[in-house]
């Protein structure tokens, strides 16, 4: 069962945007009462998120997956390796949306899948030192019927994405060369090798 309890040794006092564009960042002020009960104040900035999802389509007929590809900014900045990272089709929640429902919808414009059905897997912090964003992670079964367009992403978005149909056997061997570096996508291929370690067999 999840941890819900409110944390009762830390308060903000005060709160700050200092930029808002193509992300928001907040500068905070933390009243926070140590284990062995002094007081500190920690000052922290962080990128202000809204929940997204990542999702694994997953043919168990053809023992195949769908991964994308594209360019991450942030990696290019880097300047250690290749910044076109391989993934799974994600996206952030739109107003009214439900996470299962975007799930499907991110598929759809990324991968040009239309899901049979999704399950959901976890529900993770994929970097709580930084960002508020919890990530929604699902499995999706599809057939080779249910790829009704090319996918390819949302062109007004900036979205250039290259869509992969793998053995999904071969996406364990990308994980162990380094291959697939995404989180989303480790964690994806991971719990279906759980569920249904058969479809992995070569």
């Amino acid at each position: 069962m999840a941890d819900r309890r409110a944390d009762t040794r830390s308060e903000i006092v005060e709160r700050d945007v200092i930029h808002s564009g193509f992300s928001r960042f907040e500068r905070v002020l933390v009243r926070h009462r140590r284990r062995d009960g002094k007081e500190q104040l920690l000052e922290r900035e962080f990128q202000h998120r809204g929940d997204a999802v990542g999702v694994l389509p997953y043919d168990p007929e053809r023992r195949v997956g769908i991964l994308v590809r594209q360019l991450r900014v942030p990696l290019l900045a880097r300047g250690d390796g290749s910044s076109n990272l391989i993934e799974v089709p994600a996206g952030h929640l739109e107003e009214g949306e439900d996470a299962a429902g975007t799930a499907r919808r991110e598929v759809l414009e990324e991968a040009g899948l239309a899901l049979r059905d999704v399950e959901h897997v976890v529900d993770v912090f994929p970097s709580a030192g930084m960002i508020t964003e919890k990530l929604h992670l699902y499995l999706g079964r599809y057939v080779a019927a249910d790829r009704i367009d090319a996918g390819g992403g949302l062109s007004h978005e900036g979205e250039d994405i290259e869509v992969i149909e793998w053995p999904l056997a071969r996406m364990v061997q990308a994980i162990a060369t380094g291959e697939i570096r995404d989180a989303k996508a480790i964690i994806l291929i991971q719990a279906l090798m759980l569920r249904e370690p058969g479809l992995f067999a070569t």
